[in-house]
């Protein structure tokens, strides 16, 4: 049943009959008449002989190269007038030419010096410095050619000198001694950026002591500010005791309500990012010098409030540091709000931004920025500008990476695709919006329920191994049931989930990292994959899976990352046929578009499948997940969602 108006319907029907009228208006322009001598003249004669045609070569080609081939014989025959190129940027120095093949652009293009043919790519690319040499020509041969950005050419053809002799001493000694060679680059890099820059580190890295260590060379120009997750504002406030001892205790305030008086005595600030939107008069009146944004790809929707709150405030600060291991979680347009706060004066055209890296284009509905392009061009202007980005394969020989396993839990009896009314109704045409979504988390919610059997039993044979070990879940019966079986086994465990204090978690962390008995941690994948350290165990177990790779990648790292001396073995738990078959495939599509913006270079590789053997999963994420939908879900609460539906009964932290 339709939930349109009849005056939506009325409108919609005019605006019909008028795009009707004016295509066909258009139509009847372009239809050719016998005394156009324009027309006659480029016409193609019309035979009933069959041509045949030489085989065509291109002696200019370098040896070995194949000759791009996006025009057939007869499109070969098109004026240089017709053909379209594009330019864009490949390295700090270098850029790339990406248009058809056609002999004379190149045989003009060949007289610039320090070209170079890329036979993989099958384009040329050009130094920089040739730039507007290359532009010349093409625009000589009537050559129709996208040019660089202007934020391409401010930051590279008009290049600054950035100094490289920083001197560190200005640093409390306490804190230079900890850090390491590569932390120690990062610190000179926002120092020479002038203390705004974006730390894109992998998890576990130590963006947090990179981003004090800045903060302490710029101690003169405080007080600071530290906006974070709820769940890690006590987190940096140890840190803080750990790192920088030469701040007083009693100058470190951590807001915890809105209604908090923030006196003029306090240096340190730390909040959160609900909060700060709340008490955002307080902060400003304040006038922060130095301000650290913690996981600041919460930054990402331009609409929401804590963003406005959030930028104001950066734009406001002389320094400024943004700590996310996934700047952008899944689209570059996300990243745009963040690089505005950090360069208000790049970044403060987000039309031109959109169109040249988020493949911004006209729909019916309005502009569409939710796509990606340009995106090694992107990667190379940050780096340039004011992102340092590190992988762990990078800077830290003594951390073993990771390894994958998927494993296939046994099922008893149907499917749950044949027998849940949920995937029934996924199957439906006309099925979208909110309603699919509403379908969609119900049956994540009826696949947790329906794994628990197999998820205990899977837990139980890894509790007689003796090994210490990780277990994510997100639903709150999913994570009671594995609470119960440890409890079962007469085993010490603790559990942190969305219930637990933040000032508690530490110590359960320590109590799992220092006792030899504590065998488990049972956690909740959104309310502990951030902030917690928990490197005594070397394997990592997700009972159930998740929307976002973000979320998975950051909960695999409490155990993976600095500390570690052992390589660390994840395992995904799958039911086949169930909702799993879905998300599964929808986090590798995910992953490569970070892949694409040189933001992340993880793709979920699966080494074993344990259990059963497993069958390939086709991917058919985009059957169930349109552009619209996708949408809709990133701006869906689902722990608002979830919480209606039940209430998370609470467990003892030790046993």
């Amino acid at each position: 049943m339709s939930s349109l108006t009849d005056e939506q319907k009325a409108r919609m029907e005019e605006n019909r009959r008028k795009a009707m009228e004016i295509r066909a208006a258009k139509m009847k322009q372009q239809i050719p008449t016998q005394s156009s001598a324009a027309a006659s003249k480029h016409s193609f004669p019309i035979s009933n002989n069959p041509t045949t045609y030489p085989k065509k070569t291109f002696p200019n080609t370098p040896p070995g190269a194949t000759p791009q081939k996006f025009y057939s014989i007869q499109s070969s025959k098109k004026s240089v007038s017709e053909l379209r190129g594009d330019l864009t940027l490949i390295s700090e120095d270098r850029f790339e030419l990406n248009m058809a093949y056609h002999q004379t652009t190149i045989d003009a293009l060949k007289k610039i010096s320090g070209r170079e043919y890329d036979s993989v790519k099958k384009n040329w690319n050009f130094p920089l410095a040739q730039y507007n040499n290359v532009l010349a020509t093409l625009k000589n041969l009537n050559v129709l050619v996208g040019e660089l950005s202007p934020l391409v050419i401010s930051t590279f053809l008009k290049r600054r000198k950035y100094p490289s002799d920083i001197d560190l001493a200005r640093i409390h000694p306490s804190m230079r001694s900890t850090l390491m060679d590569f932390q120690i680059e990062s610190v000179r890099y926002a120092v020479s950026r002038g203390g705004r820059v974006l730390i894109a580190d992998d998890m576990g890295l130590g963006k947090t002591i990179q981003a004090l260590a800045i903060a302490d060379y710029y101690r003169n120009e405080w007080p600071l500010l530290i906006v974070c997750p709820s769940s890690m504002r006590f987190q940096w406030v140890a840190e803080i005791h750990k790192h920088l001892m030469h701040v007083s205790p009693e100058t470190i305030f951590v807001i915890t309500t809105g209604k908090d008086a923030l006196d003029s005595s306090f240096q340190v600030i730390i909040t959160s990012y609900d909060l700060m939107a709340k008490c955002k008069d307080k902060l400003l009146v304040r006038k922060f010098g130095v301000v650290i944004m913690d996981e600041s790809h919460s930054l990402k929707n331009p609409k929401a409030i804590r963003t406005k709150v959030g930028t104001e405030i950066l734009k406001k600060c002389s320094r400024c540091v943004l700590l996310s291991g996934t700047p952008a979680l899944s689209r570059p347009v996300e990243l745009h709000c963040q690089l505005q706060g950090v360069k208000p004066q790049t970044f403060n055209k987000f039309m031109e931004f959109g169109l040249r890296y988020c493949d911004g284009k006209m729909s019916r509905f309005g502009w569409d920025f939710t796509g990606s392009s340009h995106m090694t061009e992107l990667s190379v202007v940050l780096k340039e500008l004011l992102m340092i980005r590190r992988l762990k394969a990078d800077v830290l020989a003594q951390l073993p990476p990771k390894r994958r396993e998927v494993v296939i839990l046994e099922s008893s009896g149907k499917s749950l695709s044949e027998t849940s009314e949920f995937a029934k109704a996924l199957q439906k045409e006309g099925l979208k919006g909110l309603e699919k979504q509403s379908t969609m988390f119900s049956y994540f919610m009826e696949t947790g329920l329906s794994k628990i059997n197999g998820v205990v039993q899977y837990i139980c044979d890894m509790l007689d191994n003796g090994e210490k070990f990780l277990v994510f879940a997100h639903h709150a019966k999913v994570l009671d049931a594995i609470c119960n079986a440890v409890e079962s086994k007469k085993t010490d465990y603790i559990r942190i989930d969305g219930s637990v204090p933040s000032d508690v978690r530490k110590q359960l962390c320590n109590h799992f990292q220092e006792q030899e008995s504590c065998q488990v941690a049972v956690l909740s994948i959104k309310a502990a994959n951030t902030g917690l350290t928990l490197t005594a165990a070397r394997l990592v177990i997700f009972a159930e899976l998740y929307w976002n790779p973000g979320d998975l990648i950051q909960a695999e790292d409490r155990a993976h990352r600095i500390g570690q001396a052992d390589s660390v073995l994840v395992q995904y738990l799958i039911q086949e046929k169930s909702v799993d078959d879905i998300i599964w495939p929808l986090i590798q599509d995910k992953l490569n578009l970070l892949n694409k913006a040189g933001l992340c270079q993880d793709k979920f590789a699966v080494e074993q499948v344990q259990s059963k053997k497993q069958e390939k999963v086709e991917s058919e994420a985009a059957d169930y997940f349109l552009p619209d939908d996708d949408a809709v879900l990133a701006e869906l609460n689902l722990d608002e969602l979830e919480n209606s539906f039940e209430m998370p009964e609470k467990k003892p932290r030790f046993q």
